[in-house]
């Protein structure tokens, strides 16, 4: 366990901020990798596996967090830094973004369930090396 966290999300045309509920799989995968999903407390009594909110909400939370991960397979449009600024300019703010620990997942995380153990060593490496060159469902942000 690095003792990091991680926000898992991405932000609707509408501005609406999206993350994992805390008892989806994808938060189960940042905890296999090493690191605390930063919603861990999220949850809610339907059979969504994701939750709307605020920015202002996401932020709260968010704010915090060691790495942030946009999820780059619902929402395409975040390919660099920029994108993510464009989405949003309190992003800046982040400690993430300040750090520069932001990445994008690729747009196939959900259609392959044979990924999965690659996927968590792709977190794994994320938050453990530096600049880890040999991902493959993981972008850095530039």
């Amino acid at each position: 366990n690095t003792e990091k966290t991680v926000a898992f999300f991405y932000q609707t045309a509408d501005g609406k901020m999206v993350v994992r509920k805390s008892s989806d799989y994808v938060p189960k995968m940042i905890e296999i990798a090493g690191a605390r999903y930063a919603f861990s407390d999220l949850d809610d009594d339907t059979d969504r596996t994701s939750i709307d909110m605020s920015v202002e909400t996401f932020y709260e939370t968010a704010r915090n967090a060691d790495y942030i991960i946009y999820n780059g397979s619902i929402d395409g449009s975040v390919k660099t830094m920029a994108d993510l600024l464009e989405k949003d300019p309190i992003m800046k703010e982040l400690k993430a973004v300040k750090a520069g620990k932001c990445w994008v997942t690729g747009d196939s995380m959900y259609q392959r369930t044979d990924i999965v153990a690659d996927m968590i060593l792709d977190f794994h490496k994320a938050f453990t090396e530096d600049d880890p060159s040999d991902l493959k469902y993981l972008q850095k942000l530039q």
